[in-house]
């Protein structure tokens, strides 16, 4: 019940529109987002892989599935691949996800680091999140061209979708036959989605699925549907710092991406316990059970829930 007046609540919010600056945009490439019956049937022209590099770092080379030959030959498939998936309401130029995770990647490390853009995420949220199936095909056809034509190594490819992001991730993954090394899935979308759902991210998207939960039952996921779920401070909102903020549920929910982001330049930053509860793992009912580190270094043999608590403030380090 709790969670059908949720989305009945998000729906008040989504359905106010497109967001100013985006509308404006629409209008100056002659595209009425709202209306466009080829962007709603998602087109693959309406989903944007932008590649960046170290020797790059603020120039992208942007392709799209149309392209003869995909980022026309700049990709360097001796370098470890990260593909970024954003969420509802993220553009190029208003992400905070991309942005965070950009600015933790390319100073630390000379990948490729390629963000998947696509034009549905504006639209009501409703629409928006029944185009995850379209745009997680389009990012299959994405991967298999990749591997085919730029000799991409599944084995050094990481995955990292947030909210909506995370379940087109998963859901690559899933059409990619379960052979993608690994998806992380940060705080995955919750409202429309059930686990086990067709274009839902779980243990099937790749050979090992990290899971980080912030703002569950709310905005996020809670069930724990990877092959390790991290649950800092419980995986509810609010997290830590976003108590006063304006909405501390979204606060919450962007929390999984500013965690995994601090985890690249520090890997062993955020120490977790596997536990069967957080009240359990407050009350030390799980001091001796096994240790896993949240993030970039997360071992690909853990298995099960892990909890921890964090600060308040960046770098949030585990307390």
């Amino acid at each position: 019940m709790i969670s059908v007046i949720f989305d009945v609540l998000l729906f008040s919010i989504f359905l106010n529109g497109i967001h100013p600056y985006e509308a404006q945009q629409a209008l100056k490439a002659k595209r009425f987002i709202k209306y466009d019956p080829d962007l709603l049937n998602l087109n693959d022209q309406f989903v944007h892989f932008w590649l960046y590099t170290q020797a790059t770092p603020n120039i992208p080379k942007i392709s799209t599935l149309e392209d003869p030959k995909l980022f026309g030959g700049l990709f360097n498939a001796l370098k470890s691949t990260i593909i970024l998936i954003p969420g509802f309401n993220n553009t190029p130029r208003h992400s905070d996800f991309f942005d965070t995770m950009k600015n933790a990647y390319i100073p630390a490390f000379d990948v490729n680091l390629i963000t998947v853009f696509w034009d549905a995420a504006i639209l009501q949220y409703p629409t928006a999140r029944s185009k995850v199936p379209n745009v997680a095909t389009i990012v299959d056809r994405f991967l298999k061209r990749m591997v085919r034509e730029e000799s991409l190594n599944l084995a050094t490819l990481t995955v990292v979708g947030h909210s909506l992001g995370a379940q087109i991730a998963g859901t690559a993954g899933r059409l990619f036959k379960g052979k993608l090394w690994t998806v992380v899935g940060l705080d995955p979308a919750s409202p429309l989605f059930k686990p086990g759902g067709p274009d839902t991210i779980d243990r099937r998207s790749a050979f090992f699925v990290q899971i980080i939960h912030t703002c569950g039952t709310f905005e996020g996921m809670i069930d724990p549907v990877g092959d390790v779920d991290f649950y800092p401070n419980g995986g509810l909102p609010p997290q830590p710092g976003c108590e006063n903020a304006d909405n501390p549920t979204s606060c919450s929910h962007a929390r999984a991406f500013e965690l995994y982001a601090e985890t690249v330049s520090n890997p062993v930053l955020y120490p977790a316990t596997r536990c069967s509860s957080y009240s359990k793992y407050l009350q030390s009912g799980c001091s001796w059970n096994s240790k896993d580190f949240m993030g970039q270094n997360s071992s690909r043999r853990a298995r099960g829930m892990y909890y921890l608590r964090t600060d308040s403030e960046p770098p949030y380090r585990a307390v």
